[in-house]
């Protein structure tokens, strides 16, 4: 099995366009919660969700931009800055071991629930814009855009989406199947989703704050991240810049609820303890969890329980945060999101801060949950977790690739 190597990554969030800025305000504390100005929140528990204030235009002829959804745009923006800054277009690939493998959850409801609005109120709507590949459009338009011909997919695991096709990529690289993937997801906020989660109680009144005691409901954001994996070998011989290396990944399902997880957390040990000794590591060896964090009593409990019965005695020197509390739930981007700011904090040797979280839930263990930004010298290797409605979880160990 060939070794994963990232080159490069890309990221769209409310806190800023491109990688320098997201990162940058994340570590400053800032918050990407604002107002929402897509679509009318009368009636709903909250009118707040982090909202990207703007979208830079695709590098596509008029034609095709004009057919692009907001989700699109949303993951364009993010996959050409991780190839522009891993230098992937000019390395010399063939076309055809180039593959693109970018998750969706939510995708294209925003102009779905337009069309049936302006359908309601008696105009007619045309069918070829709101209703192109919904979910599966953007990784189209990926490969479009920068002429890969490798295999091509949509994983749609809910919350879980977009961190399965980091794990799908890496995998079809480690098995020789490619070179080379764009991977990652992008969401956009809609006005059926976030109707949705307000139906079922999981929104709160406030911006999130995971793993607070007094934290009172999820929020929502949208937003993308693109990373570029490629084979270490490769990488090395085209003196590529080697950002993190992915040395394992898996999925698990709890058959548990429908919304819930398991609360001592069943499918998600197992999960973590095998990525963990697939990645050649012991549980110490870790240093930072990007936990998927919602902000929920039922998520944040059950996803401690899960770490503390995986970490032990280690727990309490594992630095664990959420960059839902800057960046809101990204829902089917959240992974790559979260994981495009996990390869960051290797590179710096840093930890982006946990907003809003002045006293910590007994219940959720005694981890270190840092506040502001904190410096790890020594980080080497970090988890990341993401869980999905309906079981569906997925995990990733990512190292430094210092030997690289």
């Amino acid at each position: 099995m060939r070794r994963v190597a990232v080159t490069g990554i890309g990221l769209l969030t409310s806190l800023g366009e491109g990688v320098e800025s997201s990162w940058s305000r994340l570590l400053d504390g800032a918050d990407g919660h604002r107002p929402v100005t897509l679509f009318d929140t009368a009636g709903q528990i909250t009118d707040t969700a982090a909202e990207i204030p703007s979208i830079p235009e695709p590098r596509l002829d008029s034609t095709s931009a004009r057919r692009l959804l907001r989700v699109d745009r949303i993951g364009l923006a993010a996959a050409e800055e991780a190839v522009d800054r891993s230098g992937l277009a000019d390395a010399g690939l063939d076309a055809d071991r180039v593959s693109v493998c970018f998750g969706a959850g939510a995708a294209g409801l925003l102009e779905a629930w337009d069309f049936f609005r302006r359908r309601d109120e008696g105009g007619r709507p045309g069918l070829r814009h709101y209703f192109g590949e919904i979910q599966s459009g953007t990784s189209r338009w990926i490969a479009h855009r920068f002429g890969f011909e490798g295999p091509r997919t949509c994983p749609s695991t809910a919350c879980s989406s977009s961190l399965t096709a980091i794990g799908i990529g890496a995998s079809w690289i480690a098995a020789g199947e490619v070179d080379a993937c764009v991977a990652g997801g992008a969401e956009g906020l809609g006005q059926l989703t976030f109707s949705g989660f307000d139906a079922v109680s999981a929104l709160g009144p406030v911006p999130c704050s995971p793993f607070s005691a007094g934290r009172r409901g999820m929020s929502l954001g949208e937003g993308g991240a693109a990373l570029v994996l490629e084979s270490m070998e490769n990488a090395r011989a085209r003196g590529a810049t080697i950002l993190a290396e992915v040395l394992s990944f898996g999925t698990s399902l709890d058959a548990h609820h429908m919304t819930a997880p398991h609360p001592e957390g069943a499918g998600v040990v197992p999960l973590i303890e095998r990525c963990i000794e697939e990645a050649g590591l012991t549980a110490g060896d870790i240093g930072y969890v990007s936990a998927h964090g919602t902000g929920t009593i039922a998520n944040d409990v059950a996803e401690c329980t899960a770490l503390s019965r995986v970490f032990g005695d280690h727990a309490a020197r594992l630095a664990v945060a959420s960059q839902k509390s800057a960046l809101g739930h990204c829902l089917g981007a959240a992974g790559a999101i979260e994981s495009a700011v996990t390869v960051q904090a290797l590179a710096d040797g840093v930890v982006p801060p946990n907003l809003r979280l002045a006293e910590v839930d007994p219940d959720c263990g005694s981890f270190r949950f840092p506040t502001e930004a904190t410096p790890m010298p020594d980080l080497r290797y970090a988890l990341k977790q993401s869980f999905g409605f309906g079981g569906s979880n997925a995990a990733l160990v990512l190292g430094t690739g210092e030997d690289a």
